[in-house]
C-alpha cells in the first residue's frame, strides 16, 4: 500500500492550507510550524511519484515510503484532533471546579431573558422601523455586568430563541472597524483578519446577519457619540429579522439613553450583605467549611461588609482566600490598613483589589504585573502567548517547582493559580491553551501596579510617551516613531500591530535593551 503516499501527501498539503488549519495555528501558536511543514510536505510530494515508480525495483525506497506514509497518517490524525478540538469549544468558566452562578441577580436576569424573548412589540424608541430593541445593563464598574449577561447569553431559553448570537467587548473609543471585526468574528467563531477593510468587513456582516434573528451583547460601552451608534446600528439592523435584540452593558447612563429602546433601564444595585456573604462563602470555603471553621466565617462577615457590595471585591477577596485555614492569614486581609486607602475614581473597589493583590504570593505579583501590556478594549487574551512573554522576561522560576518541570507547565501553573484566584475571568479551556479575559477593573489595577512602565499608543502622535516607559504597544504607525524609538533606551518588550505596520511603521531600528 506503499502507493498511497502521493494521495496521502496531496491530502494534507490541502489541509494545511484550509481554513481551519488557519483556525488551528491561531489559536495554538504553531502558525509558523504548521507553514514550515506544509513547505515541507510540497517538497515530499514532488519525489513522490519518481519514488513510487521506482520502488518496485529498490527495497530501500519501498521501506521508505511505507515509513513516510505511516508518518503521514500520524500527522493526518494530529491535525484532525486538532480540528475536532477547534470544534468542541469547552467554555470552562468556573470558580474551584464549579459553574460560576450569579448570586442576587436572579430577578434582573428573569427580567432580560423575558425581554429577549419578546417578539419586537418591547421597543419604545418611537421608530415603528426599528425591528430590533435595545436592551441597556447600567452600573458602576464590579456589579457584575458582564456575568450577569453572560449568564443570561448561555441561558437554554435564550440558545434556543435566537438563530445567532454574537458578543464583543466594545473599544473605548467605540472604533467602528475594530468593532465591525469584533462582532464578524463572533458570529463566524473565527479570527477576523485585521487586514480587511471597512467596506469588506461590513458587507460580510450583512451578509452574517442577512434574514436571521439574532443577539448581539456589547459589553462595557463607554463612548457616547450619538454618530457612532447610529452608524453601527443601521449596519447590524440591516436586514435582520424583527425579534432580534441588542444587549448593553455600561457604566454611563448617558449611553443608555443614547443607545436604549426600552421604557427602562435594568439598573444593577450594590448586592445586599446577606448575598455578598453568600458570594463570598462559595469562593473562600470548601463545601462545609464555613460551619467547621467558625471563626473564620465571623472574619468572613467582616471582609464581606469592607467590600460594600461591589461582588467583583468579594469574589476576588473570597478565591485569595480559599481553602486557607490559618486565621493569622484571614486577620491580615480583614485588619489591613489598605482598607484605609481613598477610593477615587474606582467606587468602593480598589482597596479590595488592591489587597488581592498584595496577598499574593512574589512570583504570582510578578506574573500579574507584566499583564500590563494586555489592552483593556480587548477580551480573548491567549495563554500560549501570555506564557511566552514570561518566560521571555526570565520571570517564571524554575527552583520553585519540583521535578524537572518544562518554563511552559510552570507557566501554566502560574496562570491556572491566577485564574483560581479570579484575576482572570471568561476562562475557555482549549486543552492545549486558555483563551481568557481581564476585569477592566483589574486591569486597571495591574496599571496602578506597573506604575506606568506600559504604553499603548493609540495614534501617530508619540509626544506623550515617557522616557521610562519598559513596555510598549503599537496600534499605530507614523513619521516621528523612528525618532521616538531612538530615545527609549529603557523599552524592554514591544508589541506593533498589523495595523501599525501598514501605516508607516519603520521597517528597522535600534533599541539596546529590547527583548522581544
Amino acid at each position: 500500500m506503499t502507493e498511497l503516499a502521493f494521495p496521502l501527501a496531496t491530502k494534507l498539503i490541502e489541509k494545511l492550507g484550509s481554513i481551519t488549519s488557519e483556525q488551528i495555528c491561531l489559536a495554538w501558536c504553531v502558525k509558523a510550524d504548521l507553514k514550515k511543514l506544509q513547505r515541507t510536505m510540497s517538497i515530499i510530494k514532488d519525489v513522490l511519484l519518481d519514488a513510487e515508480q521506482k520502488q518496485e525495483h529498490n527495497q530501500q525506497i519501498r521501506s521508505w515510503l511505507r515509513q513516510l506514509k505511516d508518518v503521514f497518517l500520524d500527522a493526518e490524525d494530529l491535525l484532525d484532533e486538532f480540528e475536532c478540538e477547534a470544534l468542541q469549544r469547552q467554555v470552562v468558566e468556573t470558580v474551584h471546579g464549579t459553574t460560576i452562578k450569579v448570586i442576587g441577580r436572579e430577578s434582573e436576569k428573569e427580567k432580560i431573558v423575558n425581554l429577549l424573548m419578546q417578539q419586537g412589540d418591547d421597543d419604545q424608541s418611537g421608530n415603528s422601523n426599528n425591528k430590533v430593541s435595545v436592551i441597556p445593563v447600567v452600573g458602576i464598574g464590579g456589579l457584575g455586568k458582564t456575568t450577569l449577561t453572560k449568564c443570561v447569553y448561555d441561558d437554554k431559553r435564550v440558545v434556543g430563541h435566537f438563530e445567532l448570537r454574537m458578543r464583543a467587548s466594545v473599544p473605548v473609543d467605540f472604533e467602528l472597524t475594530r468593532l465591525t471585526r469584533l462582532i464578524l468574528g463572533s458570529a463566524s467563531n473565527t479570527v477576523i483578519s485585521d487586514k480587511l477593510t471597512q467596506d469588506i468587513l461590513q458587507g460580510r456582516l450583512r451578509e452574517a446577519l442577512k434574514d436571521k434573528k439574532f443577539l448581539l451583547v456589547l459589553d462595557d460601552v463607554w463612548n457616547d457619540d450619538a454618530l457612532k451608534w447610529s452608524q453601527l446600528r443601521d449596519l447590524v439592523t440591516e436586514g435582520a429579522k424583527s425579534g432580534s435584540k441588542i444587549l448593553v452593558t455600561t457604566r454611563n447612563i448617558s449611553v443608555a439613553s443614547i443607545m436604549g429602546t426600552i421604557p427602562t433601564n435594568i439598573n444593577l444595585e450594590f448586592l445586599s450583605f446577606e448575598e455578598c456573604l453568600s458570594l463570598f462563602v462559595e469562593c473562600a470555603f470548601k463545601e462545609g467549611h464555613d460551619k467547621q471553621y467558625p471563626n473564620l466565617f465571623e472574619m468572613g462577615k467582616d471582609i464581606v461588609r469592607k467590600c460594600r457590595g461591589v461582588p467583583l471585591a468579594v469574589k476576588t477577596l473570597g478565591s485569595q482566600l480559599y481553602s486557607k485555614t490559618d486565621e493569622r492569614e484571614w486577620k491580615l486581609v480583614r485588619d489591613s490598613e489598605i482598607w484605609k486607602l481613598e477610593r477615587e475614581g474606582s467606587g468602593h473597589i480598589l482597596p479590595a483589589l488592591k489587597l488581592s493583590y498584595t496577598q499574593l504570593p512574589p512570583h504570582l505579583r510578578q506574573c500579574l504585573a507584566y499583564c500590563s501590556h494586555l489592552r483593556k478594549d480587548m477580551i480573548g487574551f491567549n495563554s500560549c502567548q501570555l506564557i511566552r512573554y514570561w518566560m521571555a522576561h526570565g520571570i517564571l522560576d524554575q527552583s520553585r517547582v519540583h521535578g524537572n518541570m518544562e518554563l511552559e507547565d510552570i507557566g501554566e501553573l502560574y496562570f491556572k493559580d491566577l485564574w483560581a484566584r479570579s484575576f482572570f475571568q471568561n476562562v475557555i479551556d482549549y486543552h492545549v491553551l486558555y483563551e481568557f479575559d481581564m476585569h477592566d477593573l483589574i486591569h486597571d489595577l495591574v496599571q496602578s501596579v506597573a506604575q506606568g512602565e506600559g504604553f499603548t499608543l493609540k495614534s501617530a502622535n508619540t509626544k506623550d510617551i515617557s522616557e521610562n516607559v519598559r513596555h510598549l504597544t503599537f496600534l499605530e504607525g507614523g513619521q516621528n516613531v523612528s525618532t521616538t524609538l531612538q530615545k527609549l533606551n529603557k523599552v524592554r518588550t514591544m508589541f506593533i500591530t498589523s495595523v501599525a505596520k501598514s501605516h508607516g511603521f519603520p521597517e528597522t531600528f535600534e533599541i539596546s535593551g529590547l527583548e522581544l
